[in-house]
């Protein structure tokens, strides 16, 4: 299954319906998954996220009356193209989380409870062809080895990093005590102005947000979500690599 037709299985739907086709499809694909529940959300789980050194994430939850598509249908699907490639890999866990878009209940359920070396949150990946992630780590802190790491291999393949990040999960996450590093797209009009200042402006990419008029499959930028996609499953070979063998691998 490619990027598209898992983008359009769970859009245009809400977000009880798209959780239902999230573990639709991973069953179809015989993808083990667990699922963490308390009153205020329900995440669903690949991999195990006691022993993982790296966390891949990304909120399912759709504001009510939006497509979703880019928000953050978007993220989702790389997620599972993701699981698809990697599941097994005890390296790393896969969580999609529920209610970002209402309070952060689902991160705050999982990393509360797990500490992963580092966590990597995927938003809005489809709303334009320019690439920013951003590097979030405690104050006066480096961050860890795997941070640096994935920083660095970042920049290198041509994406753009970011001061700041509109508000979204990685927030919650790092005042959770955690190592965050998340990726987004962007509008070319956003692009411009993170390229000559690196902080954002969000006049285009909230046209691609909750209700906005093109979180719509129509104008979701797979390149984007290849790029994504592609980058994080070089990383992640790279990780399974290092850690049996000591010799890094090269992105892409």
């Amino acid at each position: 299954m490619d990027l598209k037709e898992s983008l359009m299985e769970i859009s245009y739907c809400t977000t009880e319906e798209r959780r239902k086709q999230i573990r639709r499809i991973l069953a179809r694909k015989r993808i083990f998954y667990r699922i963490e529940r308390n009153e205020n959300a329900v995440n669903l789980m690949v991999g195990d996220p006691k022993n993982a050194l790296v966390t891949i994430c990304a909120h399912y939850d759709i504001v009510p009356g939006s497509c979703g598509a880019n928000d953050n249908g978007s993220s989702c699907a790389v997620l599972l193209h993701l699981c698809e490639e990697r599941a097994g890999d005890p390296n790393v866990c896969f969580v999609f989380l529920d209610r970002e878009e209402s309070g952060f209940y689902g991160s705050t359920m999982h990393f509360s409870k797990y500490r992963p070396k580092l966590t990597i949150n995927l938003d809005v990946i489809g709303s334009g062809e320019y690439i920013v992630y951003h590097n979030s780590v405690m104050a006066g802190q480096k961050g860890s080895y795997l941070n640096r790491w994935l920083d660095k291999e970042a920049g290198s393949v041509g994406f753009h990093k970011a001061d700041q990040l509109p508000m979204c999960d990685t927030h919650n996450i790092v005042r959770l005590g955690h190592e965050v590093i998340s990726f987004c797209a962007f509008p070319g009009k956003d692009g411009e102005y993170i390229r000559d200042t690196g902080h954002l402006s969000c006049g285009e990419v909230l046209k691609y947000m909750h209700n906005g008029c093109y979180d719509d499959i129509e104008h979701v930028c797979f390149t984007s979500m290849e790029l994504v996609d592609m980058f994080l499953h070089n990383f992640l070979l790279s990780v399974s690599l290092e850690s049996l063998t000591g010799v890094r691998a090269v992105s892409f």
